[in-house]
C-alpha cells in the first residue's frame, strides 16, 4: 500500500468515525465543579480540529486572489468571532470578580455551537460535503437500531420509559434533547431514501425512519414530536414531496 493508498484509507476511516462522533447520544461526565458535572460527548472531541480550521481561514483570508469574496460568510464569521470574544471576555471578567470557575465553563459551553461553524466549514473543504452527510445518516441510523434495541432489550420493557436507555448509557438530556436531536435527523434518512441507493439500503432506511418515529412518540416527548412534524414537513415541502 503505497502513500495515497494509505491517505485514501485514513480519509475513508475518519470521515466514518466523525459521522459516528455526531450522532452518539450520550456524554460522559469527567469531573464535578461546585456540584455542577462537566459533560463531554463525543462530538466534543472534534474540536481538536480548530487549530487546523481557524489556520486554514486565516491563509485564506490573506490570500482570497481574484475571487469575489462572498459577504454573507464574511459577515457571518466576524458576527461569530464577535460574539465568542464578547463570550469570552464575559467569562474572564466573571471568574476575576467571583473566583468560580463556572462562569469560565458557561461561556465556553455558548461559544461551542460558534467554534463549529469553522468545523463544518473544514469539514466540507476536507471531505466531499454528501459523502459525509450519507455517512452521517448511516451512522444514525445505526445508533437508532442500537437505541430500539437497548430500549426493547430492557428488562421492564414495554413498561420503561421508551429510549432512556442506549447500551445500557442513559442518553444526553433525555427526552427533550435527546429526542429532539433525534427528530432533527429524520430529513437525513429520508434524503437517503430519495438517493440512488439499492433496494435494500432503502429498506434500512425507511426502518430506520419507522424505528426513529416509533421511539420519538413513544417517549412522550412533545418538544420532539413538534420538532419532528416540522423537520419532516419542511424536506417534504422543499423536495416536492416525494
Amino acid at each position: 500500500m503505497n502513500a495515497t493508498d494509505r491517505m485514501t484509507t485514513v480519509r475513508h476511516l475518519g470521515g466514518w468515525l466523525i459521522a459516528a462522533a455526531l450522532v452518539i447520544p450520550v456524554a460522559w461526565t469527567p469531573l464535578v465543579i461546585n456540584g455542577r458535572p462537566l459533560e463531554i460527548m463525543p462530538a466534543d472531541l472534534l474540536l481538536v480540529a480548530l487549530p487546523f480550521c481557524m489556520g486554514r481561514w486565516w491563509r485564506q483570508s490573506r490570500h482570497t486572489g481574484e475571487r469575489e469574496p462572498d459577504l454573507l460568510a464574511v459577515w457571518l464569521r466576524r458576527v461569530a468571532i464577535a460574539l465568542i470574544l464578547y463570550c469570552g471576555l464575559s467569562g474572564t471578567i466573571g471568574f476575576l470578580t467571583s473566583g468560580d470557575v463556572i462562569c469560565v465553563l458557561s461561556a465556553a459551553k455558548l461559544v461551542k455551537p460558534f467554534l463549529f461553524l469553522w468545523i463544518g466549514g473544514f469539514l466540507a473543504e476536507s471531505v466531499e460535503p454528501q459523502r459525509l452527510l450519507r455517512r452521517i445518516a448511516w451512522s444514525f441510523a445505526a445508533v437508532m437500531a442500537l437505541w430500539a434495541a437497548s430500549t426493547v432489550g430492557d428488562a421492564q420493557f414495554p413498561a420503561t420509559a421508551w429510549g432512556s436507555n442506549w447500551l445500557g448509557l442513559h442518553p444526553n438530556g433525555f427526552p427533550n434533547l435527546a429526542m429532539t436531536f433525534a427528530a432533527a435527523m429524520l430529513p437525513l434518512l429520508f434524503a437517503v431514501c430519495d438517493g440512488p441507493v439499492t433496494t435494500w439500503q432503502r429498506l434500512a432506511a425507511r426502518w430506520a425512519i419507522a424505528t426513529t418515529f416509533l421511539l420519538i412518540v413513544c417517549s412522550l416527548s412533545r418538544c420532539a414530536a413538534v420538532v419532528m412534524f416540522s423537520a419532516v414537513s419542511i424536506y417534504l415541502l422543499l423536495t416536492g414531496g416525494r
